[in-house]
């Protein structure tokens, strides 16, 4: 007993400590992040610099939502492990706005790939407008791929994974999959393919540059 005592208060410290200190330096980052996004007259109108914003301001999100929870429940003052609607709206928030930072960069290597492109009709695809309605349309997929969070997940659980959990088995290997998914599978995928593509149209433009500087040459 004493050794799964000993493992509960350095779970406990971790959570209630580690996540102070990953809280206060993070904090800085992401709006720091934010505020540079939002401000700067010329990134403001950059389209990349308004997925980056967007991917900062759900990474805030998931900051100020994660981490102080845990800091609290280690005092035992977490809501979440209690009620359910806070628990229903926080792992909602929580997983949601963690998978739409992923998705965000994933939207920023498909940018990049079009503002190389040596065709002049994919760069024009590179509109403001398109990439609100691109930010929209993934926010809003995320969120609905979430929504059986609101009937799945309840507080007052017992499990090893906290209060604030899924209610059976099969909700909990829902939400994982789901989430590795959105989180992991769908943004790497993505990124190591339009990277690629970016790589081969850099390459492509230097050819092009090159043979235009030899022919001058002639």
């Amino acid at each position: 007993m004493s050794n799964i005592a000993q493992l509960y208060s350095i779970a406990t410290n971790v959570n209630r400590y580690g996540s102070l200190i990953v809280f206060l330096f993070g904090s800085v980052g992401v709006v720091l992040n934010v505020f540079i996004f939002s401000t700067d007259r010329e990134l403001k109108q950059n389209p990349c610099s308004r997925i980056f914003l967007a991917s900062s301001i759900a990474s805030c999100i998931s900051l100020f939502s994660g981490l102080p929870t845990r800091f609290f429940n280690s005092f035992g003052l977490d809501f979440t492990a209690k009620y359910d609607i806070p628990c229903k709206f926080y792992m909602i928030t929580l997983v949601g706005a963690l998978s739409c930072s992923a998705l965000f960069i994933a939207l920023a290597s498909i940018e990049c790939w079009l503002n190389s492109s040596l065709k002049v009709s994919y760069r024009t695809i590179l509109s403001m407008k398109n990439v609100n309605r691109a930010i929209t349309i993934t926010v809003t997929m995320a969120f609905l791929c979430y929504s059986h969070i609101l009937y799945c997940y309840a507080a007052n659980q017992k499990n090893a994974r906290g209060a604030c959990t899924g209610i059976n088995s099969v909700c909990l290997y829902l939400s994982d999959f789901i989430h590795l998914i959105l989180f992991i599978i769908i943004p790497i995928g993505i990124m190591l393919i339009f990277g690629s593509l970016t790589l081969r149209n850099i390459k492509q433009n230097h050819r092009r540059i090159a043979n235009v500087k030899t022919n001058q040459n002639k």
